[in-house]
């Protein structure tokens, strides 16, 4: 039996993607009790343990994605960075999409909790993302 932790720690949801126009893709999707990883053309599958999972559910409180909202559009550029986070850990669940505008900011450089979470994202998965 799996302790209520450990159950908690594994995801209900997971896909973030992030990409745009000349900028590589990349997206992280949780299946079948792992998260399958593709930048482009590679693809990769990581299991977390559930000490990653625990480090990863805890900047995702600190940083607040639960209370983002769910559209970030500047509505003025076509081409650029679109992204998309759903995401649920069995109490808390978040969904959103963003078109060159991101928590935090308009530049995705200078957006602190857009670049907290992609770094975040980037340890779970054990490589750059974003």
């Amino acid at each position: 039996m799996k302790s209520r932790v450990a159950a908690l720690s594994l995801p209900t949801k997971f896909m973030v993607s992030i990409g745009g126009f000349g900028s590589p893709h990349h997206e992280v999707r949780w299946r079948r009790g792992r998260l399958r990883c593709r930048a482009d053309d590679s693809q990769t599958t990581v299991t977390p343990s559930a000490q990653e999972w625990e480090a990863f559910w805890a900047a995702m409180d600190q940083i607040g994605v639960w209370e983002w909202q769910r559209v970030y559009d500047d509505g003025q550029t076509l081409d650029g960075c679109q992204w998309e986070l759903d995401l649920s850990n069995g109490e808390q669940s978040v969904k959103c999409f963003g078109s060159n505008q991101f928590p935090g900011g308009d530049d995705r450089e200078a957006a602190k909790p857009f670049q907290s979470f992609l770094a975040a994202v980037g340890a779970l998965v054990q490589r750059p993302f974003g």
